[in-house]
């Protein structure tokens, strides 16, 4: 087939796929990839594709082309408009601009396990160390952490707590703070829930029956600029919903015992 052809293909294939709905596009897709990679199809293929030049046929790509690849698709979302982008995470089935479905997810997971299973040994540790390398730079950090901000801004207080619910569903591991109040909350008989979301916050102690939110304060982390103005924020928050919150540094938590916090929560 000439290129004209190829290109008047492609041109009626997109035009049949624009009238589909979101239902009927992703059932031609799950019928098509059944038969477009099987080992009869792709040697098909490979076979009509021999006589085009500069046709990839199996082979990896070199560094360089990957680079090139990269700096394109980096190009084209600097320059998509937020609507394009959110196009985009929504014929991916996303709910938000720029996500993944679940089943998007497990696809791309699916993949990946597919294409390690064929790596030798020595390629797996190559591809795993030069995505680490590409993965964790102090620009994709920034990039990464930018993107949470912004995401994190949008979100109503709901939409919050949901979130954070699934994450304290999570076997969480305890910090050796925590561990230290949960032991006197425990020898005080006190009830209490770990990692309690609320407000768009997890609380690490929440007292039910006291309407108290116990915070363990590492040195490390709440010492750090601007920390103490995020925590006055949360706590006005917080009380704003009717909590208290107790608030326990970490010096205070090495010496403290089941009666001195016991008069923290009643003078708090």
């Amino acid at each position: 087939m000439s290129e004209r052809g190829r290109q008047n293909n492609k041109l009626a294939a997109i035009t049949r796929s624009a009238r589909l709905s979101k239902e009927e596009h992703r059932a031609r897709m799950a019928k098509a990839r059944l038969t477009a990679y099987t080992p009869t199809a792709i040697a098909k293929a490979n076979a009509s594709r021999s006589g085009r030049q500069g046709v990839n046929l199996g082979r990896r790509f070199s560094d360089a082309a990957r680079a090139n690849m990269r700096l394109a698709r980096r190009t084209w979302w600097a320059s998509a408009t937020p609507e394009v982008r959110t196009e985009w995470g929504r014929l991916r089935g996303g709910s938000e601009a720029g996500a993944m479905s679940k089943a998007g997810r497990e696809s791309v997971a699916a993949h990946t396990k597919i294409r390690f299973s064929k790596m030798t040994a020595e390629e797996r540790q190559l591809s795993i160390a030069r995505w680490r390398k590409n993965a964790y730079t102090e620009r994709t950090n920034a990039k990464r952490a930018a993107a949470s901000r912004r995401m994190w801004a949008v979100l109503s207080p709901e939409a919050r707590s949901r979130r954070l619910a699934k994450t304290a569903g999570l076997h969480l591991k305890k910090t050796s703070l925590e561990k230290a109040v949960e032991v006197l909350l425990t020898a005080l008989k006190i009830e209490f829930i770990y990692q309690y979301p609320a407000c768009g916050y997890l609380i690490d102690f929440y007292l039910p029956d006291y309407k108290i939110a116990v915070e363990c304060d590492g040195t490390y982390w709440h010492s750090r600029p601007g920390s103490q103005d995020h925590d006055r924020r949360r706590d006005a928050i917080l009380l704003q919903q009717g909590l208290r919150v107790v608030r326990l540094g970490e010096s205070v938590i090495c010496s403290l015992s089941p009666d001195d916090l016991a008069r923290r929560l009643m003078c708090s």
